[in-house]
Formats: structure tokens, sequence, C-alpha cells
């Protein structure tokens, strides 16, 4: 079981950091194309590396588990990206850093609450 939430948490660091894009986190709090553009690429890289990883260990997913998870993943993460990246550019444009760096860390923290309640009550139920 803590392989699987270290898993969790390398997925999302893949598919909310390294397959951001620069236009897509300058451009996501003052825009919704580029937010919608980020959740999209979020939730389907989320999903396609969950589904890899859960046919490697045998944990069952329906087609129906599959699409429920991207649209809960979807609507979470863009709910939570919407607020505080609006946060955290008011926070960097006024140089107050550690309100920036505390809304980022919360932002990771419902990131992973989310994923974690997706993956017990959609994944193994």
């Amino acid at each position: 079981m803590m392989w699987t939430f270290l898993y969790l948490i390398l997925v999302h660091w893949v598919a909310d950091f390294v397959l951001q894009s620069r236009k897509m986190g300058e451009n996501k709090s003052h825009d919704n194309f580029w937010l919608t553009a980020h959740v999209i690429v979020y939730s389907l890289a989320t999903i396609l590396l969950w589904i890899g990883f859960f046919v490697l260990t045998n944990v069952p997913m329906t087609s129906e588990t599959i699409w429920k998870s991207y649209i809960v993943i979807f609507i979470t993460h863009w709910i939570t990206d919407y607020t505080t990246s609006k946060i955290t550019s008011k926070f960097a444009n006024d140089k107050r850093w550690y309100g920036f760096f505390t809304t980022i860390g919360l932002d990771q923290v419902l990131h992973y609450a989310q994923l974690f309640m997706v993956y017990n009550y959609l994944i193994l139920s």
C-alpha cells in the first residue's frame, strides 16, 4: 500500500509539474483556456499512468471506473487550481513570498487528498 501512495505522489508530480508547460503555468491564473489545457493534460496523464500501474499490480479497473476517476480528478483539479493560482498570482505580484509558498503547499495537499480519495473511493471500491 505504501508503494501505491508513493506512486500516486510521483504521478501527481509528473502530471502537475513536469507536463505543465511554461505557458500554462504563467497564464492559468488569468486565462481559463490555459487552466483547462493544463487540467486536461494533468488528468489524462494521471489516468494513463494509473492504468499502467494498476494493470501491472493487478488492481481491477473498469472503463466506468476510469471515466469516473478522470471526471472527478479533472473537476477537483480545475477548481483547486482556479482558486490557488489566483491567490498565488496576487501574492507574487505583491512580492509576499510566504503567502505565495504556503498557498502552493496547500494546493499540493489538496491535490494529494483528492487523488487519495479517488483511489480509495472509486478505484478500490
